[in-house]
């Protein structure tokens, strides 16, 4: 399992180990919480894939032609991606990945928003900046604070890749300074500011039948105007949001 270094690898290996499966850990941080776990087997260090792709893509290939494993799991779009876009280069291994095409509906903001509207699922108002020039006349379209979205969450630059996060605008000046940063690394939404209990529902599929549904409710966001969840519970699957999905 890659992206060792993230809560969710720790809770994956967990939940493997309990069914007696073997799990490796790795990631381009040594030394991370869930390499001192009982549910992991051995630990792995690679090159920052952010920083290092072609680095990390060519460890990633000779570690697996040494090491027999059934299934390998990129856990976050940091190594996801890389794989991804090289899939050639390790077609001799089983990788828990989506195929291209509906991995870069999903892994592209833009693409979920406009797929969702053309299903009739409601998104909060949203505009697509790819350049400076089209920042005329947005200012007025949405009232403050402004949701700045990078349409990736790992955005490309001419200094490599980098992780990317959710910024807010409270003034004009504010839109254009961080929007015109964000630019750098690629598209960037403008969505309105929508006030409410963030819930999200992950579901196992399979061929598009779901097979296991699961609904959380964030009780603490990081930052508390909105952005990634620090504390969530389990509640009951709404069946609005389950048809939605």
């Amino acid at each position: 399992m890659l992206d060792g270094d993230m809560v969710a690898a720790l809770t994956i290996a967990r939940s493997l180990a309990r069914r007696g499966v073997r799990v490796d850990l790795a990631s381009h941080l040594a030394g991370v919480t869930a390499s001192y776990s009982r549910a992991v087997t051995g630990f792995y260090c690679y090159p920052d894939p952010l920083s290092r792709e072609d680095a990390f893509l060519d460890w990633l290939e000779k570690h697996l032609s040494f090491n027999q494993y059934d299934l390998v799991i990129p856990v976050t779009e940091r190594t996801l991606v890389p794989i991804s876009q090289h899939r050639a280069q390790l077609s001799g291994s089983t990788i828990a990945m989506a195929a291209s095409d509906s991995l870069e509906v999903v892994l592209d903001k833009a693409r979920t928003i406009a797929l969702a509207d053309e299903l009739d699922i409601p998104v909060p108002v949203s505009i697509t900046i790819n350049g400076p020039g089209e920042l005329k006349g947005v200012d007025g379209r949405f009232q403050y604070p402004v949701v700045i979205k990078p349409a990736r969450s790992v955005g490309r630059s001419g200094h490599g890749r980098a992780q990317l996060k959710v910024e807010y605008a409270f003034t004009g000046e504010q839109l254009d300074a961080r929007v015109r940063h964000a630019l750098h690394f690629g598209p960037v939404i403008l969505q309105e500011y929508v006030k409410g209990d963030g819930v999200g529902v992950e579901i196992l599929a399979r061929e598009g039948d779901i097979l296991y549904a699961f609904q959380h409710q964030r009780l603490h966001e990081v930052p508390l105007t909105g952005g990634g969840s620090s504390l969530r519970k389990s509640v009951a699957v709404e069946p609005a949001l389950l048809d939605a999905t």
